[in-house]
């Protein structure tokens, strides 16, 4: 059987897995999901869902390694300088890695984790 190389993106991979959600996902999910103390998003990006979670009444911040533009985030690598305990974790982590945010969410966080992740046909209980 021939084999031919697949070309799933029309565009580059960006070097840290950087895709951004609409802001009607998390939206959503702040109309629907109760969280008490803050909300922290460690890979915020442009801050869409530390901006739905202020949107939604919620004390908020966000951190990412890289600068992408949200003026309020902290600069800094979650998976190694982030000291429990948090409140809650609302994130959509680079693909590539999702098992460590995940894992080191459920070490740090006190109340809730949401992660924003496309339904790839694996499943992850906690």
């Amino acid at each position: 059987m021939l084999t031919r190389e697949r070309r799933a993106h029309i565009w580059e991979r960006e070097p840290h897995g950087f895709y951004a959600e609409p802001r009607w996902v998390s939206e959503r999910l702040f109309d629907v999901e109760p969280f008490v103390g803050e909300v922290i998003d460690p890979c915020c990006g442009f801050g869409t869902i530390v901006e739905s979670a202020k949107s939604h009444g919620h004390c908020a911040a966000g951190w990412d390694l890289v600068d992408r533009g949200y003026p309020l985030a902290w600069r800094g690598d979650f998976l190694t300088k982030l000291q429990p305990p948090v409140n809650n974790l609302v994130l959509n982590p680079p693909y590539g890695v999702v098992d460590r945010f995940v894992t080191h969410a459920v070490a740090v966080a006190r109340h809730k984790i949401c992660v924003l992740f496309p339904k790839c046909g694996v499943s992850m209980a906690f």
